[in-house]
């Protein structure tokens, strides 16, 4: 019998962080009081976007999640707040207006604070210390990362922070759109060859707002102690225009669980499972076919279409695994969106020791993804990648006139965790596979939105 906190009951967690120093007592006061605070997100906004999310599992929309990796406090600012929302609406213009296909837009925000790491602690300087599990449990600073409890309380005010700026800015706008998404297109040259379309979409998005819909939030369920203090009964009502009846994460519209917490038997699994909202799951190389559709029967259990979003994290070298993958969740009769994140399998160390991901490698992982769904008869509905929108970050390398091996590691090298695309990377992705999408498929496999 499902509940709340029936995810204690599972021994495998590899992320119970533990407050030391008396701090025990203080995590309980925090998270009563959390549990008590105003939801982040209503059950309307989580029916919205499983709504929308079915028309995705159906080819009628594709999803563009994007974000920080390791969402810091400082980033809870007027500017980079309206800036990654700026980037997102630029990948979800260029796709749409490259293959006709309408962008469900999700960004990694307003509570990614929390990040999973190969183990708890680590040696730096020969002192044992914590690693930087994201804001919401420690510091970045190396020698101040004991876990502070009240952490939590400020990572749901900054993220509900960020969520009010993001319906204040959605608010002003009919379309939720920023006219800078455009604006700023019209000076680069590697989107010349759409301007007309840009120029097009400009004049249509303050009175047609069918081609973008409001920015919903995500993050990963990580820390499960935090998530049930978000987590809420709600009732429903008889009439078809509000939410069912069921229990909601309230911290976010859209959560996922890694690949390092996937465990069939563990207890990230058991605690989403009992909630309406729609949630993901990463899919690394190491995911059998027997495995994740046992993983779809304990969490999708009546086959709700766009209930579950499968998360391929594979690897330009290790696509092929997909096939089988494939094939065995149609056999399943569950009715799930797939999702490409092409950055993690792609993580490599430049010869100065440096975590990097090359964008040709990620262009070829999404590429051989597509393929491996055309084979099946199946349809890849979107892209999961981490990205910022200062354009100075070199992280990644590649892209046109991009940084190379050998510009990573300066001053552009801003991560606190893993290595981000810049807008411009990020664009340059999301035009290519929308070029990719308008040439394979046409008018043949996807309903066109009409402009």
């Amino acid at each position: 019998m499902w509940n709340s906190s029936s995810w204690m009951d599972k021994k495998v967690n590899p992320y119970n962080i533990t407050y030391g120093n008396g701090k025990q007592t203080t995590a309980r006061a925090i998270l009563h009081k959390i549990s008590r605070l105003p939801p982040l997100v209503t059950p309307l906004e989580i029916l919205h976007l499983r709504n929308l999310l079915k028309e995705v599992a159906l080819g009628q929309r594709f999803i563009w999640q994007c974000g920080d990796c390791a969402e810091l406090f400082d980033h809870c600012e007027t500017s980079y707040i309206s800036d990654r929302i700026r980037l997102l609406s630029q990948l979800g213009l260029i796709f749409t207006l490259v293959t006709g296909i309408p962008a469900v837009r999700i960004g990694r925000m307003a509570g990614q604070y929390g990040k999973p790491r190969n183990g708890l602690t680590e040696l730096v300087g020969g002192v044992e210390i914590h690693k930087f599990h994201g804001d919401v449990i420690n510091t970045v600073e190396p020698f101040r990362r004991e876990p502070e409890p009240e952490r939590m309380l400020s990572a749901y005010f900054h993220a509900g922070c960020t969520m009010n700026y993001i319906r204040a800015l959605a608010s002003g706008n009919r379309t939720g759109e920023d006219p800078r998404a455009t604006s700023d297109l019209f000076k680069d040259e590697t989107f010349a060859e759409i301007r007309s379309d840009l120029v097009r979409a400009r004049q249509l998005l303050h009175n047609r707002d069918q081609l973008m819909n409001p920015v919903f939030t995500s993050h990963e369920c990580l820390f499960l102690h935090y998530e049930q203090a978000f987590t809420r009964p709600w009732s429903g009502q008889a009439d078809a225009t509000t939410a069912p009846g069921g229990v909601y994460n309230a911290s976010a519209h859209f959560l996922w669980v890694g690949d390092k917490t996937r465990q069939l038997d563990g207890a990230h699994l058991e605690y989403i499972r009992g909630l309406q909202n729609p949630v993901g799951i990463k899919i690394g190389p190491t995911t059998n076919a027997d495995e994740l559709v046992n993983i779809l029967d304990l969490i999708d259990p009546h086959h709700e279409p766009g209930k579950v979003v499968l998360i391929t994290r594979l690897g330009r070298a290790k696509v092929s695994r997909l096939d089988s993958l494939i094939q065995a969740v149609q056999g399943s009769r569950h009715r799930v969106i797939w999702q490409c994140d092409p950055m993690h399998g792609n993580t490599r160390v430049t010869d100065r020791g440096i975590r990097t991901r090359d964008l040709s490698s990620m262009i070829d992982e999404v590429t051989a993804t597509i393929e491996s769904h055309r084979r099946h008869n199946s349809w890849l509905g979107g892209i999961h990648v981490e990205t910022t929108p200062d354009d100075d970050v070199m992280e990644c390398v590649g892209g046109v006139n991009g940084p190379q091996d050998k510009d990573i590691g300066g001053p552009g090298y801003k991560t606190k965790c893993d290595p981000r695309l810049n807008s411009k990377q990020a664009m340059e992705l999301a035009l290519v596979v929308g070029k990719l999408y308008a040439q394979l498929y046409g008018n043949n496999r996807i309903p066109r939105a009409r402009l």
